[in-house]
């Protein structure tokens, strides 16, 4: 009786996993799953090439595509790590002058970089030039111009390695294919970027106390920057802002991302009552 009610419940479980990644996917943008499908069919193409043992016989991996920790690891050592900025194929000769865009069509395609940014965890930078290389019609802003939308160019010189941006976004996409993985009732459910990350922080020593509840600033310095954005705030349009988004991260502990999307139609200011305190308080409300 015990062991059908844990199956039940064990099955209730992965369908609301795969239930809550299928909608994640939705939510995602074009761009972000396009980018990753690229990535994730290489990481398969990979899996299934043969290879030479020590014994020099060829052999394939015998679980497929399955995304495992060691796996991983191999792939990068052997694939990724290795590859170098290509030859730019276009005029080679002389530099390439950023394309204008209009205003529009450039908050566009800044935003779909944010937003592919932010799901591989990647500067915005990177994120542009993933988007020119799997894209041919995406417009880089001109802030983020790209000088070749053909491969991994990542804006240094040709025969340079990959950045740690691109690298990781090649990481962020196989972690997104563990996770549809282990929603699928994958025996794969050690996170191979969480193993990775603790090797090498044991190997290097780190101090695990470092980002710890200690970590960031002291009361003195919270009231300096106050006063030091205070004191231009009067001249200054972007002083003022800065400050409002550090109280919101300070007092709200919200991400950028819920900062910057806030409008003032989500926020409400509510009268404390008397007795929760000596002085009168006002309670700022926000909806998110």
């Amino acid at each position: 009786m015990a062991d059908g009610l844990y199956a039940a419940a064990e099955g209730c479980a992965q369908e609301a996993r795969r239930a809550g990644l299928q909608a994640r996917r939705d939510e995602q943008p074009a761009n972000t799953t396009r980018s990753c499908a690229a990535k994730q069919r290489e990481w398969r193409a990979w899996c299934s090439t043969p290879r030479a043992a020590l014994d020099d016989t060829l052999f394939t991996w015998p679980d497929g595509e399955l995304v495992t920790p060691d796996k991983l690891a191999a792939w990068l050592k052997e694939d990724i790590l290795l590859r170098r900025v290509k030859v730019p194929k276009k005029n080679r000769g002389r530099t390439e002058q950023p394309v204008l865009l209009p205003p529009a069509e450039e908050q566009t395609a800044l935003q779909e970089a944010k937003e592919l940014a932010t799901v591989l965890g990647v500067p915005v930078a990177d994120a542009v030039q993933v988007l020119a290389n799997d894209r041919e019609s995406y417009m880089p802003p001109p802030t983020y111009t790209a000088t070749d939308n053909d491969g991994d160019h990542d804006g240094g010189q040709e025969g340079q390695l990959l950045t740690k941006g691109t690298v990781d976004a090649y990481i962020a996409a196989v972690i997104e294919l563990w996770r549809v993985q282990v929603a699928q009732c994958g025996k794969n459910t050690e996170n191979p970027r969480g193993r990775q990350r603790s090797r090498l922080n044991r190997a290097s020593f780190k101090d695990r106390g470092s980002e710890g509840i200690q970590a960031g600033y002291s009361t003195s310095e919270w009231f300096a920057i106050q006063e030091h954005l205070l004191c231009g705030a009067a001249i200054t349009q972007q002083n003022f802002r800065t400050r409002v988004d550090l109280l919101f991260g300070h007092y709200y502990l919200l991400h950028g991302e819920n900062r910057r999307k806030m409008e003032l139609a989500d926020l409400s200011l509510l009268d404390c009552p008397s007795t929760e305190g000596p002085t009168q308080c006002d309670c700022l409300v926000s909806l998110l």
